[in-house]
């Protein structure tokens, strides 16, 4: 792979027309804030308490296609905005278009202190680097052109540029693990590799989805049962061993189509299930086999989304306001500010 130095530039204009003045907490939501699109449904149903330890939780708020950056102190609630959310360099740059254009949320990355214009899985584990794919937007450029992976340095804001398939595939970051970056592209089965310390590239995943790194050199992988015969989709999650090929089946349900979200610190996978194609259902897979209910369709529940995982459990976006999962306290709300979480509760 070829790679070349390049510096990132311009700024996300992210600050919300009604948000109050930077950096002043406030104990009340921030009402012209909504985060992004498809997230509805006020709960019913679901208890509101503030959570009984104290910490402070990065989220993204939302007004139109603006996003900015904000703290959650617990147990107070208040809602402080960063002011430094605003100075994230954008991407991609001027003539150029990005690839993945599904994720809408900020990261904070703790180790740097600082805002990151992409979700947390294109992050690396150590918060040193992030990484994003585009390609030229320029007359012609179709007919030459190529993918483009830019891999930035948080400290510096220089990124490398690499070449990774023709201007008509759509790869796009799925992962940023430690042992490198997953790229998909979305007309293909299958996930490919990218070491960005040899600048190589190679096919990882040659059957079902890779849906997410699972650590120490596995990963989860969405697998379609040959045991269903009405399966349109995976409906399967596996825990596969990347260097032998060896699996483990976490879950399965017939007609349903399953996606891996997260996991929390003990390596437990959070799924979302489609079952029959219907309302989601979302899990907690404590084990192979054994799932436990975080929300079931149709309850009158939130339309929760983006969970990030932590020591203090699972946290989700909303509409309506912020939720945490545990095992033993089941979801509750704990704030009323629209937003999704950008990092665990630090």
């Amino acid at each position: 792979m070829r790679w070349a130095a390049v510096a990132l530039v311009g700024l996300v204009c992210a600050c919300a027309a009604a948000t109050p003045h930077a950096g002043v907490p406030s104990t009340s939501p921030i009402a012209a804030v909504t985060p992004s699109p498809g997230a509805s449904a006020v709960s019913t149903v679901i208890p509101f308490s503030s959570p009984g330890f104290k910490c402070r939780l990065p989220i993204t708020l939302f007004s139109g296609a603006a996003r900015s950056g904000a703290f959650i102190d617990f147990p107070s609630g208040s809602v402080t905005p960063d002011p430094a959310s605003a100075e994230v360099n954008a991407i991609p740059q001027p003539g150029r278009e990005l690839i993945d254009k599904t994720h809408h949320g900020l990261y904070y990355d703790k180790a740097y202190a600082r805002w990151l214009p992409v979700y947390r899985n294109a992050v690396a584990p150590d918060g040193a680097h992030y990484a994003y794919t585009d390609r030229d937007i320029s007359p012609g450029a179709n007919a030459a052109a190529s993918i483009a992976l830019h891999v930035v340095d948080v400290k510096t804001g220089i990124g490398r540029t690499g070449y990774v398939g023709p201007w008509d595939l759509r790869f796009v970051v799925v992962d940023y693990a430690s042992e490198g970056i997953y790229l998909r592209d979305s007309g293909s089965v299958g996930v490919d590799f990218v070491d960005p310390v040899k600048d190589e590239m190679q096919h990882a995943v040659d059957l079902g989805d890779y849906e997410g790194s699972a650590g120490n050199g596995y990963f989860w992988q969405g697998v379609t049962n040959p045991d269903d015969p009405n399966a349109i989709s995976s409906n399967e999650l596996d825990k596969v061993n990347r260097v032998d090929s060896s699996r483990v089946v976490w879950f399965y349900r017939p007609r349903s189509n399953v996606r891996f979200l997260a996991q929390d610190p003990q390596g437990h996978p959070i799924v979302v299930i489609s079952p029959d194609f219907q309302p989601s259902e979302f899990l907690y897979l404590h084990s192979p086999g054994v799932s436990r209910e975080i929300l079931r369709p149709g309850n009158g529940g939130p339309a929760i989304s983006d969970p990030i995982a932590d020591s203090h459990g699972v946290w989700f976006g909303a509409q309506d306001g912020i939720y945490l999962y545990t095992e033993l306290g089941g979801l509750r709300q704990v704030s009323r500010q629209a937003g999704l979480p950008a990092n665990g509760c630090l």
